[in-house]
């Protein structure tokens, strides 16, 4: 119980709200992608599509991120 009410973990708690709130997540299951793209199972169709759907983002975000992709001004 310390542990679950120390100072570490309620400052994680407390960040994470935010990043919820941030991103607009308003229910569950929702992926945010680089803080840019936000999927729900809803929005998707259901769950199998919300992992296909996934896919074209994140790998957007990775390919973005290797070195020497172009920077988008």
């Amino acid at each position: 119980m310390a542990a679950s009410e120390s100072f570490e973990v309620n400052s994680k708690l407390t960040r994470a709200q935010q990043i919820v709130k941030a991103d607009g997540v308003d229910g569950t299951p929702s992926i945010v992608i680089d803080g840019k793209y936000r999927v729900t199972g809803q929005s998707a169709g259901g769950f199998e599509q919300l992992i296909a759907l996934v896919d074209w983002p994140a790998q957007k975000e990775i390919d973005a991120k290797k070195p020497g992709a172009k920077k988008k001004k």
